[in-house]
């Protein structure tokens, strides 16, 4: 006996032309959490090593990042990076960034996000700004976060 299995038809990418959307009635959306739980969870442990700083979090990499001027391909390289965010930018409180620290799951074993986690670091090496990349399971404590970042703190209760 053989099986024939069908991969199910993804469907098509809807037309978002103006007036193709009937936004007229009550709109679809639903709330979501800002972050997941590791993510909050790092955060303000970010907040409390770090009180004289700036913490960013889910931050558009073209919100920091540009092509340098003159570039003959600026269009296709700011395309490169135009949808991707970063979980935190650390920032002194000029917002001069000091790291930018991404938090890499489970899903971060994925080829296919592999190659988009590749394409950040070489984007942001290429601009000069440092990333640390940490793992949900192995959150570090205040200290280590001090330690990991080269910063020292001196008010702290």
């Amino acid at each position: 006996m053989s099986v024939l299995l069908k991969r199910a038809s993804t469907p098509s990418k809807p037309n978002l032309a103006k007036g193709k959307l009937d936004t007229s009635g009550a709109w679809p959306l639903q709330r979501r959490d800002l972050m997941q739980r590791s993510e909050a969870v790092l955060f303000h442990r970010f907040s409390e090593a770090l009180p004289d700083h700036v913490i960013l979090a889910q931050v558009a990499m073209q919100s920091f990042l540009k092509v340098r001027q003159g570039e003959r391909q600026a269009q296709a390289w700011q395309w490169k990076f135009d949808k991707k965010y970063v979980d935190f930018v650390i920032c002194d409180q000029n917002f001069a960034i000091i790291a930018v620290v991404e938090l890499d799951g489970a899903s971060h074993r994925d080829e296919k996000q592999a190659e988009r986690d590749r394409d950040k670091s070489r984007a942001l090496s290429a601009a000069g700004i440092r990333l640390v990349r940490l793992e949900p399971e192995r959150l570090p404590s205040g200290q280590a976060i001090r330690e990991l970042l080269g910063i020292t703190v001196t008010n702290l209760s």
